[in-house]
């Protein structure tokens, strides 16, 4: 119950953001940029990264917002597996 209502949050938050891109115009001055901004709480590259994944694709579920945190079945880094093996003998410079 608890994810629908998450899921459902999550949706309203795109669909306000979708509302908000889709006043912009196709080149929108400062004051429009800055309004924006404001409205969305969040930075110039940010608005402008969105808008272009926006206008793109032009789906409103572009827009949801992301998950934090390592992705569904990510495995973490086996450093033992990567390491580099170590070697018994220096390697002299080129004189």
């Amino acid at each position: 119950m608890v994810d629908s209502m998450v899921d459902e949050l999550d949706w309203q938050e795109a669909r306000r953001r979708a509302d908000i891109l889709s006043k912009l115009p196709d080149r929108p001055c400062d004051a429009e940029v800055r309004a924006a901004m404001n409205a969305l709480a969040i930075s110039r590259a940010t608005l402008f990264r969105w808008l272009k994944r926006f206008r793109q694709d032009e789906r409103t579920s572009t827009l949801l917002p992301g998950r934090r945190g390592p992705t569904a079945g990510m495995q973490p880094f086996d450093r033992e597996r990567y390491e580099q093996p170590t070697f018994p003998f220096v390697i002299e410079a080129a004189r």
